[in-house]
C-alpha cells in the first residue's frame, strides 16, 4: 500500500547509486549504530555476567526483575518516535521549549509507574512467575530509579538524533556500557543480582546525566548560532 501511494506520488523505486544521497545518509546511520550497538550490550551484557557469578537461578530472578522493570519504557519509547520526526522538522528556538516540558511529563509518569510497580511488584511476581521468584522483588526495586532516568535519557537522545546529533547518543552509551561492566564486576560478587540491579541503575544515571548536558550543549549552541 505505501509502494502504490508513493509510485502516485511520483516515487521511483528503480535502484541506482546517488552519491550525493548515500555518503550523509551512511555516516548519520553509523554514527547512530555504533550506539545502537553500545546500547543492546549495555541492556544485555549484564545477564551474562550474573550467570558467571551466580548461575542460571541468579539470572532468573534478575532477568524477571528487568522484565518487568522494562515496562516502563514502553512510554518514552512512544515519546521517541514522535520526538526524533518534530526535532528533525521544527526550528531549534521552539524544540527548545517544547523538550523541556515534554522531559518533565516524561519524568513524572515514569515516577508515578515506578511507584505503582514497587507496591505491586510482589503480587505482579507472585502471579506472572510464581512464588519461588520472590527474590526478583529486591533486584526490581534497585532497578527502577535507573529506569526512570534512562526512560529522560531516552527522550534527550531521540531529541538530538532529530536535530543531528547522534554521536552524543552514541557517547552516553558507550559510557553507560563501560559503566555497567566495572559495576557489575565490583557490586555482583557481594551483592548478588541486587547488586546487578544497582549497576544497571546507576549506569543509566550516567546515561541520563550525560545526555542532559550533551541536550544543553545543543540547545545553547542553537541559541547562539540563531542570534549571530
Amino acid at each position: 500500500m505505501a509502494v502504490r501511494y508513493l509510485r502516485r506520488e511520483g516515487a521511483s523505486f528503480r535502484p541506482r547509486w546517488d552519491a550525493a544521497v548515500m555518503r550523509p545518509t551512511i555516516a548519520y546511520g553509523l554514527r547512530g549504530h555504533i550506539g545502537s550497538i553500545f546500547q543492546f550490550l549495555n541492556y544485555r551484557l549484564d545477564t551474562f555476567i550474573v550467570n558467571g557469578f551466580l548461575g542460571t537461578s541468579g539470572v532468573g530472578f534478575y532477568g524477571s526483575a528487568v522484565s518487568l522493570g522494562e515496562l516502563l519504557w514502553q512510554f518514552p519509547t512512544a515519546v521517541g518516535f514522535v520526538i526524533f520526526p518534530k526535532s528533525s522538522a521544527s526550528r531549534p528556538e521552539e524544540m527548545n521549549r517544547f523538550t523541556p516540558r515534554v522531559l518533565k511529563l516524561t519524568l513524572g509518569i515514569l515516577i508515578v509507574g515506578a511507584v505503582m510497580l514497587a507496591l505491586a511488584g510482589p503480587l505482579l511476581i507472585e502471579i506472572l512467575y510464581g512464588p519461588a521468584f520472590a527474590p526478583s522483588y529486591r533486584p526490581l526495586l534497585a532497578l527502577l530509579p535507573g529506569i526512570v532516568f534512562m526512560g529522560g535519557g531516552k527522550v534527550l537522545a531521540n531529541e538530538m538524533a532529530g536535530r543531528g546529533h547522534l554521536q552524543y547518543n552514541s557517547i552516553c552509551a558507550g559510557l553507560s556500557l563501560v559503566l555497567t561492566v566495572i559495576l557489575d564486576l565490583t557490586l555482583i560478587p557481594r551483592f548478588g543480582a541486587v547488586g546487578a540491579a544497582a549497576a544497571s541503575s546507576l549506569a543509566y544515571l550516567a546515561f541520563f546525566v550525560a545526555a542532559l548536558g550533551f541536550y544543553l550543549h545543543v540547545s545553547r549552541r542553537a541559541v547562539s548560532a540563531t542570534a549571530a
